[in-house]
């Protein structure tokens, strides 16, 4: 369980820990080694007693993120000088610890100033992108080891960030901006009216940067639904808001490496009508299938199409009177022409299973 709260003198060392490891596995793709070797200096004594006093000012704000006893990311700002600071996140199988942590620290520091500004890293200027922050030129950052490296100075105000007054759903606004599973709205008609900074993140993980926000609101979530799923889903969708009751179901969003479970829930909506859908992963873990080699001839069947089941990304070897799947990770990763979406066995008595 992801847990987002106000750091501690006690936290400063693994603070700092994790802005080394964050910064070594981060930052390696943008930044020379010789950037990296001033950059990302661990607990020293002094850097520990720094670390310690801006913990206890109480005119800048330090949070820590926390799973299961281990802080895996921090974030810091100074409202006074409308400045967000610090945000580092090591590698972690949770996912979207950024965008948490940075939902509540804005939350907090919008109380007292009107807009943040950040020297963000090259590698971090897509993050700060898809959550709402503008460029504003670029410049050379000075490290507290004197070295010196580029970076892209942004900015948002607090207009920018989300109202609290227009909440989209029966609970704070703070709590779906923070939350870490993704979620968003639909009016009646399956309009997209709000999606949380969770469905940014999982779309830059995907390599989709198009779809961040503000990008899906006012589209119908139909347009992002390819193959059988589509139909399936607006049946569904139109069935819970005529019965005004929840549902949910398990679901399979897996990448070429790495097999996802998700669950889904969809609940409606009491203040305005509409329902919101909430994403939870529920398991990650390497594939344990065998990857078979992307052999198109043994896949495309005599129409010259290949078959991928729409739900688990598994494709159909052609085989007359033989319903066999197979996992091609290749094809997951880059997607052959000519792709008909289909369901294999295994998905259907799922989506039987679930109405």
């Amino acid at each position: 369980m992801l847990t987002i709260r106000p750091a501690r003198p006690a936290d400063a060392v693994a603070i700092l820990e994790v802005h080394r490891v964050a910064i070594l596995a981060r930052c390696a793709s943008h930044y020379p080694q010789t950037a990296l070797d001033a950059w990302a200096i661990g607990p020293t004594p002094e850097r520990i007693a720094s670390q310690e006093q801006r913990i206890a000012d109480p005119a800048i704000i330090t949070l820590v993120a926390e799973s299961d006893g281990e802080i895996i990311g921090f974030a810091i700002a100074a409202p006074a000088a409308q400045e967000l600071r610090s945000l580092y996140v090591k590698p972690n199988p949770i996912g979207r610890v950024g965008s948490a942590l940075l939902a509540e620290l804005e939350r907090r520091a919008f109380q007292t100033c009107d807009h943040l500004t950040c020297d963000a890293s090259l590698n971090a200027v897509p993050f700060y992108t898809a959550h709402g922050y503008t460029e504003e030129s670029r410049v050379e950052h000075t490290l507290s080891s004197g070295a010196r490296i580029p970076c892209v100075r942004m900015s948002k105000s607090r207009s920018a960030a989300p109202a609290s007054t227009n909440e989209p759903f029966d609970y704070p606004a703070s709590i779906l901006e923070s939350d870490t599973s993704v979620i968003f709205c639909l009016d009646p008609d399956l309009n997209i009216t709000y999606c949380n900074p969770a469905w940014d993140h999982f779309a830059l993980d995907n390599g989709s940067e198009r779809l961040c926000r503000p990008a899906p609101i006012g589209r119908c979530v139909l347009d992002y639904i390819d193959g059988p799923d589509r139909d399936y889903y607006a049946t569904q969708y139109k069935r819970i808001l005529a019965q005004s009751e929840p549902w949910e179901r398990d679901y399979e969003c897996s990448s070429s490496e790495t097999y996802r479970k998700f669950r889904l829930r969809v609940v409606p909506m009491h203040k305005n009508p509409g329902l919101v859908v909430i994403n939870s992963l529920s398991m990650e873990c390497p594939h344990d299938l065998p990857a078979c080699a992307p052999l198109e001839e043994l896949y495309r069947t005599p129409a010259g199409l290949i078959v991928m089941c729409g739900s688990c990304r598994r494709t159909r070897r052609n085989r007359n009177g033989v319903d066999q799947w197979d996992w091609v990770p290749e094809f997951v990763r880059h997607m052959p022409h000519d792709v008909s979406h289909g369901l294999c066995a295994h998905c259907l008595e799922l989506y039987l299973s679930y109405g």
